[in-house]
């Protein structure tokens, strides 16, 4: 398939591995995640992901925000949440909501898109721990709630 220009990261992870096993006659001593069989996760495959909620503009407006202007505040199972530039984005992994509070995110919220304040929060984030939060919210996007506030309420 290389030789066809129809290479997927999942074929070159394989390809990698396979030619690791002839060269040494045993598998590679690789960590058990998610990388080894598909490839590296790259910002490319975020940006991608990312695409189903936002504009192009709105991505370059994210990777404009510097990097110092977030704070993770937590990331658990449950939640994910940061402070971004002056404001709260504040993700329910179980509840399936996404409160955040900005101007663009107010006027987006009913078709459910992504301000650049929470691109920027999944740009900044472990790569396979987006994937699989955007993934998330793509496969089940029907069950989300993004909801404006004016002033969010942090957890007890």
């Amino acid at each position: 398939m290389e030789m066809l220009g129809f290479v997927t990261p999942h074929g070159s992870a394989a390809l990698r591995r396979a030619s690791f096993y002839r060269a040494h006659g045993k598998a590679a001593d690789e960590a058990g995640t998610l990388e080894t069989w598909t490839g590296p996760i790259g910002a490319n495959a975020i940006e991608q992901l990312l695409m189903h909620f936002s504009e192009p503009q709105m991505l370059e407006t994210a990777r404009s925000i510097p990097g110092t202007d977030l704070s993770l505040r937590e990331d658990g199972r449950q939640r994910l949440a940061a402070y971004v530039a002056d404001t709260t984005v504040d993700i329910d992994l179980e509840q399936h909501t996404i409160v955040h509070r900005c101007p663009v995110w107010s006027r987006s919220v009913s078709e459910k898109r992504f301000c650049p304040h929470v691109a920027k929060l999944f740009l900044s984030i472990n790569p396979e721990r987006s994937r699989t939060i955007l993934s998330l919210i793509q496969s089940t996007l029907d069950s989300w709630k993004f909801e404006s506030r004016l002033t969010v309420e942090f957890p007890q």
